[in-house]
């Protein structure tokens, strides 16, 4: 199946984003905005990648987020990107409870974010909904959806022609 023409815009956008980011980051190492919008766009940048180049992209983009955070730890906005990281991460796991760990790692940023700006919706809705995480997780793996991604982890290609978007788990 062919990428839509939305999805190859996207696709330009993100990775011309990464490149100014990278560039910014050479003349601006300590801009945590800069940071910030470059782990974010890694870890957008996955629902375009096989599973193996996924996982090697939120480790990067979790990298740039947590460097952000060490500028400036205030950055509501930057925890929650966190824990979608972890959240992602956690779902190219096969193995429960190695993946929970990742999850319990996403319910604290999560909560984290909440605290430092409690009106969020966004915040307060992921906070709610990494609960769920386990679950999606197990129906993953038990109806195969995700079954290239554990295949794939290890040998940097995948086995199925099927791409799964990270975030949602649903076949592209």
């Amino acid at each position: 199946m062919g990428m839509s023409a939305e999805d190859f815009e996207q696709l330009v956008y993100l990775k011309q984003a990464r490149k100014d980011a990278e560039r910014n980051y050479g003349d601006y190492p300590n801009d945590a905005a800069n940071l910030t919008r470059w782990g974010a766009v890694l870890l957008d940048l996955t629902q375009f990648q096989t599973d193996a180049e996924s996982k090697n992209l939120i480790l990067d983009g979790i990298s740039k987020l947590e460097e952000a955070l060490s500028i400036n730890p205030e950055m509501h906005d930057v925890i929650w990107c966190l824990g979608s990281g972890h959240m992602m991460h956690g779902l190219l796991i096969p193995d429960y409870n190695v993946a929970r760990d990742y999850f319990d790692r996403a319910a604290e940023d999560y909560q984290q974010a909440v605290e430092k700006d409690p009106g969020n919706q966004k915040y307060l809705h992921s906070s709610i909904k990494i609960a769920e995480a386990s679950k999606f997780h197990a129906e993953m793996y038990k109806h195969g959806v995700a079954q290239h991604a554990a295949a794939g982890a290890g040998s940097g290609s995948s086995n199925s022609s099927a791409k799964v978007n990270n975030k949602t788990g649903k076949t592209l």
